[in-house]
């Protein structure tokens, strides 16, 4: 009698354990539900806005090139047809990528088949997408700004602005906004990379993610960092000293634009140059007078990034002038030139910057973190 009534007792028990354990799956698979729900709705925004962004640039380029090709004599100017060419690249390019935003839109998330295929494009478009938004962005603002350079003061003689240089300067304003909505994408699709990683980084063993903070650690390097300010400052030097030895430079506000640049980086490089090297010669793990904290560190990064951006849109449209037939400008060509040449090296070495300081920010961000 004892031993039925323990028997009882012990089935008794497992069914109400197996009722708990089918209670919190279905718990379980609802919240999974709402939270696929929700990942859902968050995608298709994104898809959303995506698509409303790539719509708008494809307008921008068409627009632009369209503008361009209606000018008489544009296939004389180089930067104008520069600037032609990346409209018609972003017009083209721009189509099957709307096609993929709007496929990702309407597909139907209770379509098993389409599954997989909905969860590598919403893994692998954004990687795409800050590929294609860096590479074209830069490229498109350097078309705007060769064509500036020419349209802001067209030498006498120049076939393109015979009737006035209207048409050639609405192309150039359509290609900066596209530049620009090209960098709003560019934004958009950094945010969600940056997301997906949170989201695998989340789900990394405890171990893993202690070896990779453990990797993170970063120190500055001053030498490194010394020689790439004493490049900008010789290069911005050489470069802005070719700019003021030609002839009337005066006359064009691109080479004016160009010199002002140069100089700006010229004096900031040669302090930043002494901060270096104090920091080396003493030893310090960062830059001096506050430039190693978080805010100092933010300062520096915004310069590399402002004066990398205006050197490059700088030397394009110093280029813009340049490229124009030797024949309508009042100086050596060689040496407007070699100035574009520098300007654009300069430029280059602003990026090994750009790096050194974004990594004492994001170490500055992660020590404020701790304490």
């Amino acid at each position: 009698m004892v031993r039925d009534m323990g028997t009882q007792d012990d089935i008794r028990g497992g069914k109400e354990k197996y009722a708990r354990n089918q209670a919190d799956k279905t718990h379980d698979k609802q919240e999974g539900n709402k939270r696929n729900d929700l990942d859902n709705v968050q995608e298709r925004k994104h898809a959303r806005i995506m698509l409303g962004m790539r719509i708008l640039q494809w307008l921008l380029g068409l627009i632009a090139f369209s503008v361009m090709a209606s000018v008489t004599g544009y296939s004389n100017v180089k930067s104008f047809q520069y600037l032609l060419a990346m409209g018609i690249i972003v017009f083209v390019l721009n189509l099957p990528l709307c096609g993929v935003e709007w496929f990702l839109i309407g597909i139907s998330y209770e379509d098993e088949e389409r599954e997989v295929t909905r969860v590598r494009l919403y893994r692998s478009m954004p990687k795409i997408n800050v590929i294609y938004d860096a590479i074209v962005s830069f490229l498109c603002f350097g078309a705007a700004s060769a064509a500036a350079g020419v349209t802001s003061d067209p030498p006498p003689g120049l076939t393109a602005c015979n009737g006035g240089c209207s048409d050639p300067r609405a192309a150039v304003a359509m290609m900066f906004l596209l530049a620009f909505a090209l960098v709003g994408s560019l934004f958009l699709g950094v945010a969600k990379l940056r997301k997906q990683m949170a989201e695998d980084a989340a789900v990394l063993p405890v171990s893993t993610k202690g070896t990779s903070q453990a990797e993170a650690v970063w120190q500055h390097n001053f030498t490194v960092g010394f020689v790439l300010r004493t490049f900008q400052w010789m290069l911005a030097l050489v470069s802005f000293a070719c700019f003021l030895s030609l002839d009337n430079n005066a006359d064009f506000s691109a080479i004016q634009f160009a010199i002002a640049i140069g100089i700006i980086i010229f004096i900031v490089a040669f302090v930043l140059m002494g901060f270096e090297l104090y920091g080396r010669m003493q030893n310090l793990e960062y830059l001096p007078l506050g430039l190693g904290s978080w805010l100092g560190s933010l300062a520096l990064l915004g310069y590399d990034v402002v004066f990398a951006l205006l050197s490059f849109g700088s030397a394009c449209a110093a280029a813009g002038v340049t490229s124009l037939d030797c024949s309508v400008l009042p100086f050596k060509c060689s040496v407007g030139r070699a100035g574009v040449g520098l300007m654009f090296a300069t430029w280059f070495f602003m990026w090994g910057s750009i790096y050194i300081s974004y990594k004492d920010h994001d170490k500055a961000i992660m020590l404020k973190e701790v304490s």
